[in-house]
């Protein structure tokens, strides 16, 4: 029998329950929604996040299919699914929680007597994470810029990674109050999915990410069946390539084209003058991400190459 908060779980069972985290003026509630399937068999606990940013929605409808998927009967061990891990943002369809304007990745392990936010991240953090033997934190990029699926790890030894089916690999220190880097640090296994853009619900990188998770879950053997392993290519350095002026961004290259320095990469077109100015890869590397919202002002991110 597991317990988490007031919710217990049994084996074979699949449980819908919520931690309630503070309230909104009107006294209504604040819950974290969470779906818990204890297997018949024993094994690892993993614990999947989503909507830690509130406008990144694509692992909250991968969530929803997961928590559909997975049969206790075949489950060995616990899956712990937190679809929304920042009502207030989510709600409010923007990154950071409007009620105190914090970065909820920026504030684990949380305090109990601190902001919303700290709750929040105080609640998952204890009474999610550290039940974890395992943690996969999904993300996706800003809104209107696209972005190369990428897995995130803190240990090249994480062999695990090759589970995903995801070909690039990050390997980084963390920032400091994360959820993935915090987790970490406790030891936890923990890994952050990037998949798709902001504000977007994209079934390309949504049917990707539950593959992957899937595949990791007969990988770590919490579920039967042979699980294919991908060749990764690590990434360390990222580079990021801003507009020379203001103007309009034409892109001329997609996300995953292996570029060369010196390679054009979009123009911006000054409206006034009719000129254009060319946008070149400052170095050698992969096209990680490509601006999809064509107004830019001058120093603005347009691309990101990762080497």
């Amino acid at each position: 029998m597991m317990k988490i908060d007031n919710i217990y779980v049994g084996k074979g069972e699949v449980v819908r329950g919520a931690l309630k985290v503070g309230e909104l003026p009107d006294t209504s509630p604040i819950l974290l929604p969470l779906t818990i399937i204890s297997g018949v068999e024993k094994g690892p606990t993993l614990l999947i996040c989503s909507a830690v940013h509130g406008n990144e929605v694509n692992g909250v409808e991968l969530n929803f299919r997961l928590s559909n998927s997975v049969d206790p009967s075949e489950l060995r061990g616990k899956l712990i699914i937190l679809s929304i891990a920042n009502p207030p943002a989510y709600n409010a369809k923007q990154r950071n929680n409007p009620m105190d304007e914090k970065d909820l990745n920026r504030c684990f392990p949380g305090s109990a007597n601190g902001s919303i936010s700290d709750k929040i991240a105080y609640a998952i953090f204890h009474s999610l994470v550290k039940r974890a033997d395992y943690l996969i934190d999904l993300h996706s990029g800003s809104e209107h810029f696209r972005m190369v699926p990428l897995v995130k790890i803190f240990e090249r030894s994480y062999e695990n990674v090759k589970f995903f089916g995801i070909r690039f690999v990050e390997t980084r220190k963390g920032i400091r109050g994360s959820l993935a880097k915090e987790a970490h640090k406790i030891g936890v296994e923990s890994y952050t999915l990037e998949i798709g853009e902001g504000g977007r619900l994209e079934e390309e990188f949504v049917s990707l990410g539950l593959k992957g998770i899937l595949n990791f879950m007969r990988g770590i053997k919490m579920l039967e069946g042979k699980a294919s392993k991908e060749r990764v290519l690590y990434v360390k350095k990222r580079v990021q390539v801003n507009a020379p002026k203001g103007g309009i961004l034409a892109p001329k290259i997609e996300i995953g084209t292996r570029v060369k320095k010196g390679m054009r990469l979009g123009e911006v077109h000054d409206v006034f003058t009719g000129e254009r100015y060319v946008v070149r890869a400052p170095e050698d590397g992969w096209v990680f991400g490509v601006k999809k919202n064509p107004q830019v002002y001058t120093g603005e991110k347009c691309f990101l190459i990762y080497k």
